[in-house]
């Protein structure tokens, strides 16, 4: 286990810059505009004070409550001796704490960084020890956390903040708008999630086009349901977007689909944001109560943090009534959208089309060169809000070399996904590179016999498993969560093929699953569902 360290045992580092030519070309057309996310904050809340800014399950605030309470955050924290440039580990619930929180720090110039409220001791200690923070500010206590000598805890019923006393901050910390201004963490289910450094320019660029991709009035409002830390939650357009044209924020820790779907109509929502998963969820729920998909009609549902199947997409408008917008991307950057105005093909078959002009993209072969127009490859990207570099971890040599791993030598991010891209530039998702089984030279794509099984009727969600295999190499296992008994579940390699499905591609075993267990960021945790299989699974055997 890591020890703890002091912060004078780590310099922090800078983020790494973009080449002088194209920072250059970002800020002259417009996408960088030199201010800071605090600046740009202030700016936000004295154009329209009054406005309602933020619901919560404490009730409204406006954006002049808002800018009050996070003045008085930041002067608390610099009473405290929390310095400027210090790193502030932030992991809290979908309510008012994280957006102040968040916003106090960057207005006392420390660099949060975004925790999931899923993430737990392992991956918090390990970021203590790669950045030397001293601080964790959380909304619950987490056991077995490894704080330096001169760490501090905030948030809870304890929270120094709550009796400390000291003048408010009517002015935000200078900043560099090039410089480091938050921490987002990978969505990576292998692994302690590496941490992706945001500037300011990139972070406010990302969403204010997002905002007007969008399409967001101030009139509109969106319920953020997924974990607010989620950059698709925080900024795709999500709650900065929304802030951004000075529309209002509902917060929901709200976990089941009914009552999910109830809070549209109580707070007259317009917009809001599910992983696959819960999308499923909404469609089941509305399946067994008709009348719930009267209160979705009309909203727009964004889906993204993994790739959609066209047939889920294509229920969620036919059977939900919601104005579908497919959102793909990563915390690292690039960002693509589906648009109304797209074709109900693209609309439902892709993944949509980059966020920014600038967002420059190439598919590369497994041999690192491109693709011809046409042919799959890996989503490599560049642009005003796609990073450099990840955040250094020189603790960790392993760790370090497999990041430096994800970039090309003149410094494009490698994503690790497999896309085909359209002459439209819309971007259809097939999977991850490493996302594949080998069954005796045989690849069987896993995100495809997913999207088949998902399609059945009684199958509410649906993973694809390596199992080792003395004969094959590997062989396929599905995990099967249903929404209706269904049995046998091997009698679902009938279905399969029917469907037309190669016969190699045909899964050799099917195991149930109450429920498909995710990582921190909603995506099904592929290592969780190896680790419960039992033991049994690993004898070869052949099912068709």
């Amino acid at each position: 286990m890591n020890k703890p360290l002091t912060t004078s045992q780590l310099v922090q580092p800078a983020l790494t810059p973009w080449p002088e030519a194209l920072a250059q070309r970002y800020r002259q057309l417009g996408y960088w505009q030199d201010l800071s996310l605090a600046q740009w904050f202030a700016e936000r809340c004295q154009t329209c004070p009054e406005a309602l800014a933020l619901i919560d399950s404490e009730g409204p605030m406006s954006f002049a409550d808002l800018l009050e309470e996070v003045q008085q955050l930041a002067g608390k924290l610099r009473a405290l001796g929390i310095g400027r440039g210090e790193i502030i580990i932030l992991q809290q619930s979908n309510q008012r704490d994280l957006p102040l929180s968040l916003m106090a720090c960057l207005w006392a110039g420390c660099v949060p960084l975004l925790a999931l409220p899923g993430h737990g001791s392992h991956e918090v200690n390990s970021w203590l020890h790669q950045t030397g923070a001293r601080v964790l500010w959380r909304d619950t206590r987490l056991k077995n956390i490894l704080l330096p000598a001169d760490g501090l805890v905030l948030g809870g019923p304890t929270c120094p903040l709550l009796n400390i006393q000291a003048p408010p901050m009517h002015q935000p910390e200078p900043q560099d708008p090039e410089g480091l201004a938050l921490l987002l963490v990978s969505g990576g289910s292998t692994g302690t999630p590496k941490l992706i450094p945001r500037s300011h320019n990139d972070y406010l660029c990302c969403l204010r086009l997002s905002c007007q991709r969008c399409g967001i009035e101030a009139r509109h409002r969106y319920l953020c349901l997924l974990p607010s830390a989620h950059n698709f939650a925080l900024a795709s357009p999500g709650i900065l977007g929304f802030w951004q044209a000075a529309a209002c924020v509902v917060l929901s820790d709200e976990a089941m689909p009914k009552a999910q779907i109830q809070l549209l109509e109580r707070f007259k929502i317009t917009h809001t944001a599910l992983v696959p998963a819960q999308a499923l969820a909404w469609l089941n729920s509305c399946g067994k109560e008709p009348a719930l998909a009267g209160i979705t009609e009309g909203v727009q549902l964004q889906v993204g943090g993994a790739p959609l199947d066209a047939a889920t997409a294509l229920a969620l408008e036919n059977q939900l009534g919601v104005r579908l917008q497919q959102v793909f991307g990563m915390a690292e950057g690039v960002l693509h959208y589906t648009d109304a105005s797209d074709s109900e093909a693209l609309r439902t078959g892709t993944q949509g089309r980059p966020l920014c002009p600038l967002d420059e993209i190439c598919l590369l072969g497994l041999d690192g060169t491109p693709v011809a127009p046409g042919e799959a490859g890996e989503l490599c990207t560049q642009g005003p809000y796609t990073l450099r570099a990840y955040y250094p971890n020189h603790l960790d040599n392993e760790a370090q070399a497999k990041a430096a791993a994800s970039f090309t030598p003149g410094g494009w991010y490698r994503s690790g996904d497999w896309v085909l891209q359209l002459p439209s530039g819309h971007i259809q998702v097939l999977g991850r590179i490493k996302d594949q089984i080998n069954r005796g030279g045989e690849k069987i794509d896993c995100a495809e016999v997913e999207g088949l099984l998902r399609q059945h009727p009684a199958v509410l969600d649906a993973a694809l498993v390596a199992l080792a295999d003395p004969y094959m190499g590997e062989l396929a296992c599905a995990c099967i969560s249903l929404k209706a008994p269904f049995a046998p579940l091997a009698s679902l390699a009938d279905y399969l093929l029917k469907l037309g499905l190669a016969r190699y591609k045909i899964p050799a075993r099917w195991v149930s699953f109450d429920s498909l267990p995710q990582t921190a960021v909603g995506k099904v945790d592929k290592n969780a569902l190896r680790r419960a299989l039992p033991d049994s699974l690993t004898t070869s055997f052949n099912s068709i």
